[in-house]
């Protein structure tokens, strides 16, 4: 009766797979990204790992959108993954956008320069095929209902809602505020 309940979360583990690789095709990302934290930022838990690729993307948007970054950010899907060194890194497409792979690289090389991360953290390349999608979807596991974990999985504006700060006017402002 296990084998049965294994195979049929292996079917439906897959038929999710194939439903997110063609939404990669049809979002269709021009680069791809790769963040590995150095070493001393891999024993975190998934949450401080959010908070660190935010504050790596947070400086990335500042770098290619310049001072109006926040107006018109780069669209981006980031896969937070664990792996087997029990470290979290994410893969990140991003798409609709008007950028190069160059303009990625300097990018992302002004933001390891300004973060002081090693030249290997942040891997940058553009995307050629389709084949690169099963690899981004592989840790994408669903249980026997077809429900898999979202919280891997981040948007641009999630990315950004979530860990966005507010001035001290704002939060003097906000309802529920002392004052």
């Amino acid at each position: 009766m296990k084998d049965i309940f294994i195979k049929y979360n292996q079917d439906n583990t897959e038929k999710t797979q194939q439903k997110l690789n063609t939404w990669f095709e049809n979002i269709n990302p021009n680069c791809f990204v790769s963040v590995q934290f150095p070493k001393y930022l891999r024993k975190m838990k998934l949450e401080k790992a959010h908070k660190q690729l935010y504050k790596i993307m947070l400086n990335f948007e500042r770098r290619i959108n310049g001072r109006h970054w926040n107006r018109k950010k780069t669209p981006f899907i980031a896969f937070a993954e664990h792996g087997r060194s029990l470290s979290w890194h994410y893969h990140i497409f991003f798409y609709n956008n008007n950028f190069s792979t160059y303009d990625f690289q300097v990018a992302f090389e002004y933001v390891s320069n300004k973060m002081k991360l090693p030249k290997e953290t942040i891997f940058v390349e553009k995307i050629y095929d389709a084949g690169v999608y099963p690899y981004i979807s592989k840790e994408i596991i669903t249980d026997f209902n077809g429900h898999f974990d979202t919280d891997r999985i981040i948007t641009t504006d999630i990315l950004f809602e979530t860990y966005k700060t507010q001035s001290k006017s704002q939060q003097k402002r906000s309802p529920g505020s002392q004052k």
